[in-house]
């Protein structure tokens, strides 16, 4: 989850479309992995932004498309849709 935090996620947004905070605390103090579908939802939204950063060429226009509301996606923000 350290590389979600690198590409500039930031703590609610892994909460809330990766994993709970609070269940992620309990599985470090057992030293447990994340279950496939966590990994799998990390995996998603680290190439979803790898993919807008390609696009716009610059990590803080991606990060601002990917937060940004667009009536395309009928008032969800990219990063919302691809959850």
């Amino acid at each position: 989850l350290l590389g979600l935090s690198k590409a500039g996620l930031s703590e609610q947004e892994i909460e809330q479309f990766v994993i709970p905070q609070r269940t992620r605390r309990h599985r470090a103090e057992k030293k447990q992995p994340l279950t496939v579908e966590e990994s799998d939802r990390a995996v998603r939204l680290l190439r979803v932004q790898t993919l807008a950063e390609d696009t716009f060429g610059d990590v803080d226009k991606a990060n601002a498309w990917l937060r940004r509301s667009l009536a395309e996606l009928h008032g969800e923000t990219p990063l919302a849709v691809a959850q």
